[in-house]
């Protein structure tokens, strides 16, 4: 048993990779499937978890509960939802959302209770990037433009994927090939990012295009804050700004017209951002028109289908949480967000804090707690927190 515990030296000069980080590399790298289901209500994804927390058993002599502000966040955050079970309006729903959420925690501390050396950290991160090209060529030889009025999803068995889920596996690619070219000038980066972009548009995902223009935005401000401000670095800004522009109106000059006029400001305000304007509204009806005791502590995580006008999620995770767990509620939950957030900034993990940003504006767009992307980089941080990795600032 030597060999396999070699990688939990505190030295990233071993390069031997653990069982453990292979296991976890497979499951990032498929996660795209998380629509599909091995059997009724129980996705491939969530089978595909079981081989890296099994792998954990191999290690377990190595395991470390760090007691700090992350672990109490996380505490904090479930506590809250369990909480709400005691005046909850809907049990059922509510007792399905802790289990929704608790499970994913569980797998996030499990997995980041190990040290992971610098090329196992590696992999894991190239595994998040692959997914991303496995979401491409499901989109490729498995695209589907008729159950979405044009717009490219992914059918599989009879089982599609919502376009705007699809775009939150470009966001971490994305923001990785843009960073290769912004500090190495590899061309090919800016081509390979470029592929992605096109992918983006053929979903017609408002959310997912605003999300990936919001972490390309975040990035360059960051890294022109790391030179300075610099004249090159603004002259450089300033021309990859101008050449997205040309390329983002070149490619939506090719796309239908059912795809282009869902990027036009004026389409959307006519349909209402495909409906969820009227549905914003009448939560925030029902959350003024509530007692003041659900006004701050909500009326129960999950609930929210009881409260919308049409029966539907919120489409939106912060509005959302207004009616489902209070404005205390609201409050802890920009707590979680931004304690991670924030640790991503501070280790100078710059691609990981800018794609994490992507990920919340998805959030003001789309329901995503159970959404794998959002979870696999809230673990890939908690990973980099507990391991002793040299770490580069962005150059």
């Amino acid at each position: 048993m030597q060999n396999i515990y070699q990688s939990e030296r505190l030295n990233d000069n071993y390069i031997v990779i653990s069982i453990r980080t292979w296991l976890l590399a497979v499951y990032l790298f498929f996660a795209p499937f998380d629509f599909l289901q091995v059997i009724p209500g129980v996705s491939l994804s969530r089978v595909l978890i079981c081989l890296p927390l099994v792998g954990c058993f191999l290690y377990m002599k190595y395991m470390k509960i760090r007691l700090d502000r992350f672990l109490f966040v996380i505490i904090l955050y479930v506590g809250m939802l369990i909480i709400s079970m005691f005046y909850t309006y809907d049990l059922e729903s509510t007792s399905q959302r802790i289990i929704t959420v608790g499970l994913n925690m569980a797998v996030i501390l499990t997995l980041s209770m190990f040290h992971y050396n610098k090329s196992e950290i590696t992999i894991i991160k190239k595994a998040m990037v692959l997914s991303g090209w496995l979401t491409l060529f499901l989109m490729l030889f498995y695209s589907n433009t008729s159950l979405m009025g044009g717009r490219i999803t992914v059918s599989v068995n009879g089982v599609y994927q919502d376009p705007n889920y699809l775009c939150g596996f470009f966001i971490f690619p994305i923001i990785h090939y843009f960073g290769e070219f912004i500090k190495k000038k590899y061309i090919f980066s800016f081509i390979k990012m470029s592929v992605f972009i096109i992918l983006v548009l053929l979903t017609g995902s408002r959310g997912g295009l605003l999300a990936i223009l919001g972490s390309l935005i975040f990035y360059c401000l960051i890294w022109m804050i790391t030179k300075k401000f610099t004249l090159s670095s603004i002259v450089l800004i300033i021309s990859v700004t101008s050449i997205f522009i040309i390329f983002f109106n070149t490619v939506l000059g090719f796309l239908p017209q059912t795809i282009t006029q869902r990027f036009d400001a004026s389409f959307t305000v006519q349909d209402g951002a495909a409906g969820r304007g009227a549905i914003w509204e009448s939560i925030i009806y029902k959350f003024n028109d509530s007692p003041n005791f659900n006004m701050l502590f909500g009326w129960g995580a999950g609930t929210i289908r009881n409260f919308t006008y049409n029966g539907s999620v919120g489409h939106n995770i912060w509005i959302e949480s207004l009616v489902e767990v209070g404005v205390i509620g609201v409050l802890v939950l920009f707590i979680f967000y931004f304690t991670f957030f924030k640790k991503a900034l501070k280790m100078d993990e710059y691609v990981v804090s800018a794609s994490f940003i992507g990920y919340m504006i998805m959030a003001m767009s789309m329901s995503l707690y159970s959404y794998k992307p959002i979870w696999n980089i809230i673990l890939l941080i908690m990973i980099l927190k507990n391991s002793t990795v040299k770490r580069e600032i962005v150059k």
